[in-house]
């Protein structure tokens, strides 16, 4: 039986009915009758000649891999199109979605509709065996410094705004902390942010012996359990890194005028590849160097959207085409330290959900103990008909 993401992906392209390329209302394209050796590398190094790449996905489908690869502009997917369509074998056509345009897999088995939410982002410190309220995920990337963009699939439920949209979402009440201990938990973390990224963070302050990142299904953000080879390192750690950013940059961003409906809008900038839990604060003083912000969106998701990527878009107003013409000199095609444009981690001592539950049980069990040693015992009741007892 076909997995979901491998479904999905057919969804997503349907490889064009009968033959036929559909419109190019979008610059998303599917690559197809590829080799099974082709890696993502490959397919930003042969469609890169023809314009900025968005993201490049391989996905594999009844063990035939395919790709899709996402241009920034519509008139590069077409030049791509034109020159690799029957190069080599492959086979290159506009997808039958754009990014986030698919119908949305359902998880009652309905086929493409509304999906099931799964647990939560949660409020917990999370634990080796991840804990309540985080999905498996489909990661099909590693996004910051890795191949691919660390894409995760949307299912919706807890953690949705509006219309179905993710939301980042602010701290709850915070839980007495767990006891000191060599395992750290470590939230508000960017999608794409890798192991590499982690431990060259957490290395700082001691030997890491364990990283595993938990990325919910459709969540902005992700989290990651770190452990240390003392208590003493994780306590250090727990201080000296509460509160700054993980280490690592962004993807180079693309920055440019705003293009709406044909039209330029000098004034606007838009810019791509910030991370999706992108600070805004930080963000805006980011151009705000460049001179007035008048105005800024942040488009982290959009309704319908069927997977959520490492990085999203955001659009800025400013107070003449000039100090816009500067933002988009200084910021195209250059990679950002994530501690300009991410937002801070909460760094806590994880809780040892193991430990805890043999200790719940251990106390159960002393308590069915106590309860048997002082309950009084009952003679049996004779059945009716039964002989009496014989006398003593």
């Amino acid at each position: 039986m076909a997995g979901k993401g491998a479904l999905l992906a057919a969804e997503i392209s349907k490889e064009g009915a009968a033959g036929k390329s559909p419109s190019p209302a979008h610059s998303n394209l599917f690559v197809g009758n590829i080799p099974a050796t082709l890696t993502e590398d490959d397919l930003n190094a042969a469609f890169a000649p023809f314009g900025a790449i968005e993201s490049a996905l391989l996905v594999s489908k009844a063990g035939r891999p395919s790709g899709f690869v996402k241009m920034v502009e519509v008139s590069a997917a077409q030049s791509a199109m034109v020159a690799l369509d029957g190069k080599d074998g492959w086979v290159v056509k506009f997808a039958n979605y754009d990014i986030g345009k698919a119908p949305k897999w359902s998880m009652k088995g309905k086929g493409f509709g509304d999906f099931v939410g799964f647990g939560g982002f949660g409020g917990g410190y999370g634990g080796w065996d991840m804990g309540k309220g985080f999905g498996k995920g489909w990661n099909m990337g590693k996004g910051f410094g890795g191949k691919g963009g660390g894409w995760s699939f949307v299912k919706g439920g807890y953690g949705m705004g509006k219309g179905g949209v993710p939301e980042l979402r602010e701290d709850g009440p915070e839980r007495p902390e767990p006891p000191q201990s060599d395992n750290l938990y470590v939230k508000h973390l960017p999608i794409g942010v890798t192991e590499d990224n982690l431990k060259d963070t957490f290395s700082a302050c001691g030997s890491v012996e364990e990283v595993r990142i938990l990325r919910p299904d459709f969540a902005l953000e992700c989290a990651a359990l770190v452990r240390f080879a003392s208590v003493g390192e994780a306590d250090t750690a727990r201080n000296s890194l509460d509160g700054t950013v993980v280490q690592g940059s962004t993807p180079p961003l693309y920055a440019n005028a705003q293009n709406k409906s044909g039209t330029s809008k000098k004034d606007h900038v838009y810019v791509k590849n910030v991370p999706t839990n992108c600070s805004e604060d930080k963000l805006k003083e980011m151009m705000a160097k460049f001179g007035t912000v008048k105005w800024h969106k942040i488009m982290r998701s959009s309704p319908g959207q069927s997977r959520i990527g490492a990085t999203c878009a955001a659009l800025f107003e400013m107070s003449s085409e000039e100090e816009a013409e500067a933002a988009i000199q200084a910021l195209n095609n250059t990679p950002l330290s994530l501690s300009v444009v991410a937002p801070p981690m909460k760094v806590r001592f994880a809780e040892n959900k193991a430990a805890n539950k043999t200790v719940a049980e251990a106390e159960a069990a002393a308590r069915s103990d106590e309860a048997g040693d002082a309950a009084p015992q009952m003679p049996l009741p004779a059945f009716a008909g039964a002989p009496p007892p014989p006398p003593p």
